[in-house]
């Protein structure tokens, strides 16, 4: 069962938006599209309504979309039942920016789809700053966000890649730049003075 196109069109019809369903399918806007119109070629009608400001479901579309929902939920569920205890399966909730889909999590779930095929995962976007609120909430499994000072014992922490951080600061004496400096030093940052030069100069 192509599943896949499926779910292709249900992100579609959530979203109505083909830019916004690209990026949480990690999929060109382009391949998108040829799926939608390969579902409306098998139907024999257009599924969708498009323009060139917005997407609309047709009366069909609204038909297929439930038809479609049903259809994956039931083959999810049928999969896992007949899966080996020895597979890994399930749902799992992602939370991440987008720019952290694209920057760090694109080669990951590639990686991790090719070998866990019966892992379904739901992709949720938004500030990284929010993500170990939602996970401490229980809205999501997993997310992607910088690592706190204090960590939760609640949680694990597992780096995926270092991001260096530069601040800048006025080059001439003031009061901005002593207040600064004074934090700086306070917090062990012996070396502040110099790279702030250099950064502002």
């Amino acid at each position: 069962m192509d599943t896949r196109a499926l779910t292709v069109f249900l992100v579609v019809a959530d979203t109505l938006n083909f830019s916004r369903s690209s990026e949480l399918l990690h999929m060109s806007v382009s391949a998108v599209s040829r799926t939608v119109q390969r579902l409306e070629d098998e139907m024999g009608q257009p599924l969708l309504e498009r323009d060139n400001r917005s997407v609309r479901l047709t009366g069909p579309g609204r038909e297929f979309r439930d038809c479609a929902r049903t259809a994956v939920t039931e083959w999810q569920q049928l999969r896992r039942r007949l899966g080996s205890d020895q597979v890994l399966a399930g749902e799992v909730s992602l939370y991440c920016s987008v720019t952290a889909t694209y920057s760090v999590l694109a080669p990951i779930l590639e990686a991790f789809r090719a070998t866990h095929l019966s892992v379904d995962i739901k992709m949720h976007t938004g500030d990284q700053a929010d993500g170990i609120g939602r996970i401490l909430a229980g809205r999501d499994d997993i997310a992607v966000s910088g690592r706190p000072r204090q960590m939760p014992r609640r949680l694990e922490f597992l780096p995926l890649l270092e991001s260096p951080q530069q601040f800048c600061a006025p080059a001439a004496d003031c009061a901005v730049r002593d207040m600064v400096v004074a934090g700086a030093h306070h917090s062990g940052i012996v070396q502040f003075g110099a790279e702030a030069g250099q950064s502002a100069g």
